[in-house]
């Protein structure tokens, strides 16, 4: 279950194009301000790859976020 919270929007939307799957993402948040107002996940990225040519790749992104900085790329599987 997804909590909305109590601040903030959903934003934006990211898939693939057709034939093209997830292989991997990569989300953008503000480490600890400390004093500062925190906050969440600021954007995400997802990289696509299409099984047949594994080497082409398209990035898409929901949203760009305005703070923190693009975190690695995760490829947990």
């Amino acid at each position: 279950m997804v909590w909305r919270g109590e601040w903030g929007d959903w934003m934006g939307l990211a898939s693939c194009t057709p034939g093209n799957y997830v292989t991997s993402m990569r989300v953008k948040y503000e480490d600890n301000q400390r004093d500062g107002d925190d906050t969440a996940l600021n954007g995400l990225q997802i990289r696509c790859r299409n099984p047949e040519d594994w080497y082409q790749e398209e990035i898409r992104e929901a949203y760009s976020g305005i703070w923190g900085d693009w975190k690695e790329w995760s490829e947990e599987t």
